[in-house]
């Protein structure tokens, strides 16, 4: 069982905010509570941030779907940026995930089509003229 680097997740995060046209966030490693280095990622806004951590999963406890891999992705700042590392992060290590931030749904567990599907619908809320 290990952690995935900080250079993996770099890779996948910025291969997906390269494809959406998106400025490539800074990632870094940073304290984390007493649990150590984590890496965090940092959009050009004020509020586009997150701490990422993805390990895999001991094969004992994957409880559905054959899971790999767990994640935690933890923010206070824009959901949006925050489900657009999730989603580069689902990926290229699961195929499903539980969305309990409620980033794009009203939480529960969602596959990565159901949850590349919600994120679509809230970037077009958000471009939409009100």
């Amino acid at each position: 069982m290990r952690d995935i680097s900080n250079a993996e997740i770099e890779l996948v995060v910025m291969e997906e905010f390269s494809r959406r046209g998106l400025k490539s966030p800074k990632l870094s490693l940073r304290p984390y509570g007493k649990g150590g280095l984590v890496t965090y990622v940092e959009g050009v806004g004020k509020e586009e941030w997150c701490w990422v951590r993805v390990y895999e999963w001991p094969s004992d406890l994957s409880l559905n779907f054959d899971l790999r891999y767990a994640c935690s992705i933890e923010s206070r700042g824009s959901d949006i940026f925050s489900a657009i590392v999730s989603l580069s992060i689902l990926k290229a290590f699961g195929n499903v995930i539980i969305d309990d931030a409620q980033y794009v749904s009203e939480g529960g567990e969602m596959t990565l089509s159901e949850f590349s599907n919600a994120l679509e619908g809230k970037l077009a809320e958000t471009k939409s003229p009100e």
